[in-house]
């Protein structure tokens, strides 16, 4: 009768949501593998600076290969710039980069980060930014490198050849 009808309805009911379940557990799975094999390291921070998701590359660069979930990333990234650029990505409500280098283990690395703000469910502003951090230490070696060559090649022919013009204005 009536008690039939209405339990059908709820083990159709269970049973989609426990498909659901399943599919939504898969995606995050896929996710996790997804974010913990890139390259690059990602965390996402809410408006209090509290890092509530973040891969195996941001703890092992960071947090010295601890989990930096739950901590300020002030603690974890101890530089204006990544404070102001924080800041700025939430109040300009837009994506943003910055470069920023730190010191660690006496050896300066040169990071490229990204940040765009998001919402969460049911909110209307962001309160979240999304960051991803780009090693670009070997390449700013690149630079630095090729900058002081060109000084230092430019430098080099400049001794001769004020030389010869000398010469050559003694001639003239």
């Amino acid at each position: 009768g009536e008690f039939g009808v209405i339990s059908f309805g709820f083990n159709t009911v269970a049973d989609n949501y426990a498909d659901k379940c399943r599919e939504v557990q898969r995606e995050q799975y896929k996710n996790k593998i997804v974010l913990d094999n890139i390259d690059n390291a990602m965390a996402l921070i809410n408006e209090d600076g509290i890092i509530i998701e973040c891969n195996k590359h941001f703890n092992q660069w960071f947090a010295a290969g601890y989990s930096a979930l739950g901590k300020s990333y002030k603690e974890v990234l101890p530089n204006t710039k990544v404070d102001e650029f924080f800041t700025q990505c939430l109040k300009d409500k837009k994506a943003q980069d910055i470069a920023f280098h730190i010191e660690q283990n006496n050896k300066k690395r040169v990071f490229k980060v990204f940040g765009a703000p998001m919402q969460e469910a049911f909110q209307t502003e962001p309160t979240l930014v999304l960051t991803v951090f780009h090693d670009i230490t070997a390449l700013q070696d690149v630079y630095d490198k090729q900058t002081a060559f060109v000084s230092n090649a430019s430098h080099e022919l400049a001794t001769p050849l004020t030389t010869i013009r000398g010469f050559a204005d003694t001639l003239l």
